[in-house]
């Protein structure tokens, strides 16, 4: 099912449409945004977090290539994603590490609570996008903002129900339309 959103995973915006997407995309906030993104990044030869900032030059540092020398290894490695220490926690869901006695007021910051508000929220429409048991939506179901003098003659959209499992035995019973207005209505009602 295409539900016609735009994230933005570094920023955590969810933008409805594609101008609107665009318009915050092209913006200064989002640029600055961009540019200032910090995430953790773990060094397996060197066994510690790097900010994601100073990846290069400590990929390109003496310590590092010695460390390299020493394992005898390949300096040329990938960064990994960060891990917690004994004085540092991880935080998944914000991608960096926080120090350990600040734990607790990083859980509860909104830098943190707007990222788990966007990662639940990115979660949800996966979900929605997966098959479900067997059948699967396809079509434009975004209705947008119809105009009043547009609603009066009525809307179409085109939308398909697949089933990806030909064996199933799937019927369609009933199929409904709600209107946040007025959920009640039954002749916003199809049945098959």
């Amino acid at each position: 099912m295409n539900h016609n959103t735009f994230t933005c995973e570094p920023c955590g915006f969810v933008a409805s449409s594609g101008p609107y997407y665009k318009s915050l995309v092209e913006g200064k906030k989002h640029r600055k945004c961009i540019a200032c993104r910090n995430v953790t990044l773990f060094c397996p030869l060197c066994r510690r977090n790097i900010a994601s900032p100073a990846w290069t030059a400590h990929a390109r540092g003496r310590p590092h290539r010695e460390e390299a020398t020493r394992q005898n290894a390949s300096p040329d490695v990938s960064p990994q994603e960060g891990t917690t220490s004994a004085t540092e926690v991880y935080c998944d869901m914000c991608r960096f590490v926080v120090r350990r006695w600040e734990w607790e007021r990083h859980v509860t910051s909104l830098r943190h609570k707007k990222r788990e508000e966007y990662l639940s929220f990115k979660a949800a429409l996966d979900e929605m996008e997966k098959d479900k048991n067997g059948l699967m939506t396809e079509g434009d179901f975004d209705f947008g903002i119809v105009e009043p003098n547009i609603a009066a003659y009525g809307t179409r959209r085109a939308a398909k129900i697949r089933l990806t499992a030909p064996s199933s035995r799937i019927g369609m019973i009933a199929c409904r339309l709600l209107s946040s207005k007025d959920s009640q209505d039954e002749a916003n009602s199809v049945y098959v």
